[in-house]
């Protein structure tokens, strides 16, 4: 098997990086993204208030803010 993405750097989380995608063969590829959540999706859930809240509760409102800002940006992965 080959290890394809490895989680980004992140300094301030004092945990190792986790595995994202590995290739163990030709035919099988395994991923820990979520390719099915889409960006229109993703911000319907974001605008949910219970779910708003518990993200600003757990993160910060700078950090939803931020998340909905850059939701269709497409160099982004989160």
């Amino acid at each position: 098997m080959k290890v394809v993405a490895i989680e980004k750097m992140r300094p301030n989380i004092q945990l190792e990086k986790a595995l994202m995608a590995i290739h163990f063969s030709d035919e099988i590829f395994g991923t820990q993204l979520h390719p099915e959540a889409n960006p229109a999706c993703m911000l319907e859930n974001l605008k949910d208030e219970s779910n708003k809240q518990a993200m600003v509760n757990n993160f910060g409102m700078e950090k939803y803010l931020e998340t909905v800002d850059r939701i269709d940006d497409e160099d982004k992965l989160f």
